[in-house]
Order: C-alpha cells, then structure tokens, then sequence
C-alpha cells in the first residue's frame, strides 16, 4: 500500500491548516444555524425591560431619609412599561403606613420639566421654579406600594399581573 504523503514543505505547511480552518468554519456554521433556529421560534412578545417590582429599602431607614432629606426621586426609573419618573413621599404615623408613589411631572409641564429636590429648602421645585407639595403632584400610573412583613418597601410596576 502507498502511504499518501505531502512532499512539498508548503503542502506540509498549508494543508494542516487549511482542513483545521475548514473544520472551525464547519462548526461556526452549524451552531450558527441552531442559533437561527433557536430564535426564529422565540415569542417577541414577552421580551421586557426591566424587573416587576423595584426593592427600595427598609421602610424604617427611608422614612428617615425622607423626614430628614425631602421625597425620594427616582427620576430614571425603568420597568416593563419604560421609562417612568416618580417620587416616593411618607406621610404617615408609623413606618409602614402614608407612602406615596407621585409623578415627577407636574400637571401641564412637559417631559423634560421634572420635579427636583431643593436640598436646602427639601421642597420639590420643577423646572420654571414653581414648588410643589408631594400630594400636589398626580400619582404615578401603574406604580404601587408594596410593604412585606419585614419591612422591605417595593415599587410594583406592573401591578395586576
């Protein structure tokens, strides 16, 4: 039997090379085609941005921060619905009890004209300087308040679901 042998160095040279580039190439297409299969069946609808429910802390520590600070703005929060600018106010007589989800947006302001924390004075004061009390301000759509036994505040952004 006659071996079949390269005898040219350059055969030597480019032939292990080329069948090692054609075998990466082989294997790059295949996954590439599961790749297309994979995601040719996945269901656009259900792809979100963002998490259900936004943890904010222990109601104790915010109630704190905000009697000492002014509301708690979360200016660029984001969830399944987008991008929706609220505040967080406590009002109330213990800990767990008088929060408020608002809207940063004044009422006939545009979108770019949110509410800010005069860190001073701790009033909310929008764009043309106008202040504001947090229960002046419309509540934030989609947005509750949930509080668990342990006292961990939350944002639902989708509550109903």
């Amino acid at each position: 039997m006659v071996e079949a042998r390269l005898r040219s160095p350059v055969g030597r040279a480019i032939v292990p090379v080329a069948v090692g580039l054609a075998v990466i190439a082989v294997v790059f297409g295949l996954l590439w085609l599961i790749a297309i299969v994979v995601t040719h069946n996945a269901n656009e609808s259900n792809r979100r941005v963002g998490a259900d429910v936004f943890e904010v802390g222990r109601v104790d520590r915010l109630s704190d921060s905000v009697a000492r600070n002014g509301p708690i703005l979360f200016p660029n929060l984001v969830g399944p619905a987008g991008e929706r600018p609220v505040g967080l106010a406590h009002d109330g007589a213990s800990d767990f009890e008088g929060w408020r989800v608002f809207s940063l947006r004044p009422a006939g302001d545009g979108p770019d004209c949110l509410v800010q924390v005069d860190r001073q004075t701790k009033q909310l004061e929008d764009c043309q300087g106008t202040v504001f009390d947090p229960a002046q301000l419309p509540d934030a759509e989609r947005v509750v308040v949930l509080i668990d036994e342990d006292g961990t505040l939350s944002l639902d952004l989708q509550p109903g679901t």
